[in-house]
């Protein structure tokens, strides 16, 4: 779908004046061998990755953020897979950065291979690990923003974030945030004012829209832009083929 030559090295570089990126570059990532497969559609993944791409297509590295009204409705495995889907097809070097407080089983392969998270690691003088884990053969790095407390997440240091940010885009072609819960968790909203676009994940039959009004509310509150919704865990009760032969061209 996309075929873009990636701007960057696939190996870490520090930047010109980025004290952040310069003191990253001292670490080597961790690297996750293994294949990693897709729970959803590629063609779908393809789909959501160049809506997002074309509605966020002035930033030269976009920040976009999947965000979910509770947990368990599937905003990291979605956030993953476009993260994924990027880094796989059209080679661009993607960050993934997880916020929840229990990974999805899609990325807890790379979760596990943590030892610190970016938050922590910038506030320790003399940290001992890379708080990146790259997969093998391809350029997506995968991250923790912040370290959860007794399964609440950390309060979000925004001054800490936005600087982050602004050097992470000088060394990745997209950055992919990660977060759920943001009736309940104040962080996962607020980062939205941080991020170029909201993409927010309702799981079928489970959220009501009341609660997804309020949720969009918060979102752009804080300063968030929604570019978008995915509706997740659709049931189908009528069997795919019998679609077909009801809808399908006669």
């Amino acid at each position: 779908m996309i075929a873009e030559t990636p701007r960057k090295t696939t190996q870490l570089t520090p930047v010109t004046g980025s004290a952040t990126l310069g003191r990253l570059n001292e670490f080597s990532p961790a690297i996750l061998n293994g294949e990693i497969k897709l729970r959803h559609s590629p063609v779908e993944m393809a789909s959501l990755l160049g809506s997002i791409q074309h509605a966020l297509s002035e930033r030269i590295c976009p920040i976009v953020q999947f965000v979910s009204a509770y947990k368990g409705e599937g905003s990291g495995g979605i956030a993953f897979e476009v993260a994924l889907t990027a880094a796989r097809q059209s080679g661009k070097r993607t960050l993934f950065l997880n916020l929840n407080t229990t990974p999805e089983a899609t990325y807890s392969a790379l979760s596990q291979r943590i030892q610190v998270s970016l938050e922590a690691f910038f506030q320790t003088d003399n940290p001992q690990a890379s708080p990146l884990v790259a997969l093998q053969g391809i350029p997506l790095f995968y991250a923790e923003l912040s370290t959860a407390e007794a399964g609440k997440l950390a309060a979000v240091n925004t001054s800490f974030i936005r600087t982050l940010f602004n050097d992470l885009r000088e060394h990745f072609d997209l950055i992919v945030l990660a977060s759920e819960a943001g009736m309940a968790e104040a962080s996962a909203t607020v980062l939205g004012g941080l991020s170029d676009g909201i993409v927010l994940v309702v799981e079928a039959e489970r959220t009501r829209a009341p609660v997804l009004d309020e949720l969009k509310q918060q979102v752009e509150t804080a300063g968030g832009r929604l570019v978008g919704a995915v509706l997740n865990k659709r049931r189908f009760y009528i069997p795919r083929w019998a679609y077909s032969l009801f809808f399908g061209r006669r």
